[in-house]
């Protein structure tokens, strides 16, 4: 399966890649694309913060998503646009006929939807008022938002109900994230003047 992307959606992605390699959760290591029948979902998350961007292709009769490693992410994104990545065959083409062929990561990225469920689940136990955020996460978002629209002033949008879970959701048009809260009441208090409240 061939899919025509834009290397923006990668300079977005790395925004939430982790900085460090992990060697226990190897999915963190990259990015997933993921078929979805009518569309494709480019995926990253460095395990607190996740990051989704839908991609208005039709997936066909691709039935298995890839995970492409950050170093080879970051050589995409440097790329002239428009990328192709065939999928099948494991190898990107630019316009200006540079080819990365690559191996994908020998792993399964999780259900985000499970994810985001354990996350709520994990602020209701530990405290249900907890909705202070890392100011940086929150710029990393913010930054991969920019990228990605290309528009400088674009911010996302926020929806949570602190009452409920304490995760917010960052939401703009084919772009979404969703943010876990500052969970540790005894580090939060020390950093008060630095976290964000929303």
């Amino acid at each position: 399966m061939k899919l025509e992307i834009h290397s923006n959606t990668f300079k977005a992605l790395l925004k939430v890649t982790p900085t460090k390699t992990s060697h226990i959760r190897e999915y963190l290591n990259g990015v997933c694309l993921r078929p979805c029948g009518d569309h494709w979902k480019a995926i990253a998350t460095d395990g607190g913060t996740l990051l989704v961007i839908k991609i208005d292709q039709p997936s066909g009769e691709a039935d298995k998503e890839i995970i492409i490693h950050v170093s080879t992410c970051k050589m995409i994104a440097g790329l002239r646009n428009p990328l192709i990545i065939d999928t099948d065959e494991n190898y990107i083409q630019s316009q200006s006929n540079d080819n990365i062929c690559f191996r994908p990561l020998d792993c399964t990225y999780p259900d985000i939807g499970r994810v985001i469920q354990a996350a709520r689940k994990s602020c209701n136990v530990n405290n249900k008022s907890s909705n202070h955020y890392d100011p940086q996460i929150l710029k990393n978002l913010q930054d991969a938002l920019r990228i990605y629209t290309g528009i400088k002033s674009a911010i996302f949008s926020t929806r949570h109900n602190e009452h409920e879970d304490g995760v917010a959701y960052l939401v703009q048009e084919n772009i979404a994230a969703c943010v876990m809260p500052f969970r540790d009441e005894t580090i939060k208090h020390d950093f008060d003047d630095s976290w964000v409240q929303l």
